[in-house]
């Protein structure tokens, strides 16, 4: 069997706070996401996973993984 992980993808913005500090402000939970990787999971699949689970397939949209 291979080992796989559930990743939980979190949409949002990057806010600066008055005092000059950056916080992420996450959208709300309803619109949270998860997809499963598995060790064989190439990076191209991983964006494609991404995408899909954000409505943004066939799109242009670029994604930021960290």
């Amino acid at each position: 069997m291979t080992e796989q992980d559930n990743v939980m993808i979190v949409t949002g913005s990057w806010v600066r706070e008055d005092d000059g500090k950056w916080i992420f402000d996450s959208l709300t939970e309803e619109g949270t996401k998860s997809i499963t990787l598995t060790a064989s999971l190439e990076y191209e699949e991983l964006v494609n996973l991404v995408k899909e689970a954000l409505s943004l397939g066939g799109t242009t949209a670029t994604i930021k993984l960290q």
